[in-house]
């Protein structure tokens, strides 16, 4: 069992090397990022703006995941792993640098939702941040126990509303709405 994740974990970090840019953003811990399994939206991560040296191998950052369903969202835990690359040994100064990097799950420490909306561990995560900042790989989920496409997409900010702006038109479905 155990060579069939490392070999799992080869093949995977392999296509993402083969796919990536050829330079991508270490993980940014500002902001919030929209979480997606197989295109569907299962909740948000954001980030402590604390990284952890993991030796020579890896960074490590800890995420809040609130998931989307409910009326009261619910959060769990989750810490990702960064390997370190090339010359980008200092975990501080990988969060402003450009290099080509690869995100994992930590075994048994990560955890957040499926997408039902219902409370799962995360045993394996691999994925790979292109330029953009965006992320893709693959995640298996305890709930549903099959392997999924994953990405991860910095939340875009809507553009500040001046307050002496006059809406002159609207669209028809807005009116019915507010009518």
């Amino acid at each position: 069992m155990r060579k069939n994740t490392f070999l799992f974990l080869f093949l995977s970090i392999s296509a993402l090397a083969l796919v990536s840019p050829p330079s991508a953003t270490a993980l940014p811990t500002t902001g919030h990022y929209d979480v997606l399994m197989d295109d569907l939206p299962v909740g948000a991560l954001s980030f402590r703006n604390l990284v952890a040296e993991r030796g020579q191998v890896s960074c490590r950052y800890t995420a809040r995941w609130t998931g989307l369903s409910g009326p009261l969202p619910s959060t769990q835990l989750c810490h990702i792993d960064e390997l370190k690359a090339g010359d980008h040994f200092d975990c501080e100064q990988n969060r402003f640098g450009f290099f080509n990097t690869a995100l994992l799950a930590v075994k048994n420490a990560c955890n957040g939702f499926d997408e039902f909306g219902q409370r799962t561990l995360v045993p394996m995560m691999v994925a790979g941040e292109g330029q953009s900042g965006e992320i893709f790989g693959v995640v298996l989920t305890a709930s549903v126990g099959d392997v999924e496409s994953l990405t991860i997409v910095a939340r875009k900010l809507p553009p500040a509303h001046p307050t002496n702006v006059r809406l002159t038109r609207m669209h028809p479905y807005a009116l019915q709405v507010l009518q």
